[in-house]
């Protein structure tokens, strides 16, 4: 993770940068042409009618950065010490274009705007700088993007990672929990330090990677940990010194340059599929929320002329690794259906801690239309662009089916829930069986792809339209 996350802000920043360039040779030309009252933009029309040209800039601002530091942990270092790296780059490329235009007579650009573009670039550069850093930052503070650690090992290891983590903020893990191993066994440290069951530990502290932090020698006497944190769904990674010679063809990732980690995880690694999900995320449900607009207009109107109460139902549910959200629906039931809930008990028609019942009398005649086209799930796309929920994932449950889940179970929270899932497009309330659901949620999660993704929301839409195991 730690590798493809660095490579991926490398990327990002090679890509932001080479636009802030192209850019600063506009706003160059452009002030050029103001100050000296020509409108023939004669420079910018060099550079972009010879791409070769404009390209080989870009390419000489991105090395020259790259030589003087800049990409590859620049969050690391003070603000003026990414200027003085901003400033060695942009002075020596401004000098060597300045080179090329005087000593071999090239009509490239004037000096007004070669001097302009440096001024530029150079600000635009180190505004970003800030920018990226102040946002991370803010987003850190909310808890956006932390991935909460618990470290369990030896003393010296601990200490050794607890102080790399530390000092590679820019990684965003946060630790929650330390404990060490001393002379104690698996089955001691699990009672003593996570009182009895470190699963539920998990769940209730939202643990996204446990690190495992232990020699050669003390391996065996954590394998049910790391067993049971498997079966969680947590990424686990394992302190890996001495599998170096042991495992020379497998990719060990790194926290810091001496600390290698072997890394094993049961859902989707960081990578450019994830990212994009995001992005899908975000604007699908901006979208789509624009376009339904009118939907919930109508839908707000039925429901207040079916039943007197609000329009939105909330509700908390359990998300990624047992982190808690307020979900959001149309109401499609009267006003009283949670103090009615204990009389229909007996009539759930699922086994394990699901409750559904067929032909809920507690559902008022426009709420059961509404939900036989599923338009009462719509208002979850505010819970999607707050990113606590994804178009596509396992649907989230409550607090009260989580706390009855068996120890396998929990691993379908180790994704973001979402609007849509295998489940539904595989008939939703035909299956009735609470361990079928949880294993299509598995499955899922097993064969992720951003294409099994498409597949499942195009899937959805006949589902819907035909009401395929709608209740």
């Amino acid at each position: 993770m730690i590798s493809h996350q660095n490579r991926i802000f490398r990327i990002f920043n090679v890509f932001s940068d080479s636009i802030i360039v192209l850019f600063s040779i506009f706003l160059a030309s452009l002030l050029r042409a103001q100050i000296v009252q020509d409108f023939s933009f004669s420079d910018i029309s060099i550079f972009f009618k010879n791409p070769i040209l404009l390209l080989s800039l870009v390419l000489l601002w991105n090395i020259l950065l790259y030589e003087n530091g800049l990409y590859p942990t620049n969050r690391l270092r003070s603000l003026a010490h990414v200027a003085w790296i901003i400033f060695k780059a942009t002075f020596i490329g401004v000098a060597i274009c300045g080179f090329v235009i005087f000593f071999l007579e090239a009509r490239l650009a004037s000096r007004l705007t070669l001097t302009l573009f440096g001024f530029f670039s150079f600000g635009l550069l180190f505004l970003k700088e800030i920018s990226v850093r102040e946002t991370l930052k803010r987003s850190r503070e909310k808890g956006t993007g932390v991935r909460n650690v618990i470290i369990i090992g030896e003393e010296g290891l601990v200490s050794k990672i607890e102080e790399s983590i530390h000092r590679n903020t820019h990684l965003g893990l946060n630790i929650v929990f330390t404990c060490c191993l001393d002379s104690r066994s698996c089955e001691e440290l699990e009672q003593c330090e996570f009182g009895g069951n470190i699963q539920v530990f998990m769940l209730e502290k939202n643990i996204d990677n446990v690190i495992f932090a232990v020699g050669k020698e003390k391996l065996s006497d954590v394998e049910d940990l790391i067993l049971k944190c498997e079966e969680f769904g947590a990424e686990i990674w394992l302190y890996a010194d001495f599998f170096e010679t042991m495992f020379a063809k497998k990719e060990i990732d790194n926290l810091d340059e001496n600390i290698p980690f072997l890394i094993f995880r049961t859902t989707p690694g960081f990578s450019w599929q994830l990212v994009c999900k995001k992005i899908f995320d975000l604007a699908g449900a901006a979208i789509l929320l624009i376009l339904t607009s009118p939907l919930f207009v109508i839908t707000a109107i039925g429901i207040k002329l079916s039943s007197p109460g609000p329009v939105f139902f909330k509700q908390k549910r359990v998300g990624f690794h047992g982190r808690k959200f307020v979900f959001y629906k149309f109401r499609s039931m009267y006003s009283d259906a949670e103090q009615r809930l204990d009389e229909l008990k007996g009539r759930n028609m699922m086994t394990g801690p699901v409750f559904k019942v067929k032909d809920d009398p507690r559902i008022f005649p426009f709420g059961k239309f509404i939900r036989k086209f599923s338009i009462d799930e719509l208002p979850q796309l505010w819970n999607v662009l707050k990113g606590e929920m994804s178009l596509v994932g396992p649907r989230p449950p409550l607090p009260m089916e989580v706390a009855k889940y068996r120890g396998w179970q929990r691993r379908r929270l180790s994704m973001k829930p979402g609007l849509t899932c295998l489940w539904q497009v595989e008939g939703r309330s035909r299956i009735l069986d609470f361990n079928k659901w949880a294993e299509l949620d598995l499955k899922y999660i097993d064969n992720w792809s951003l294409w099994l993704d498409i597949v499942i929301i195009l899937k959805t839409i006949p589902a819907v339209l035909l009401r395929v195991g709608a209740e």
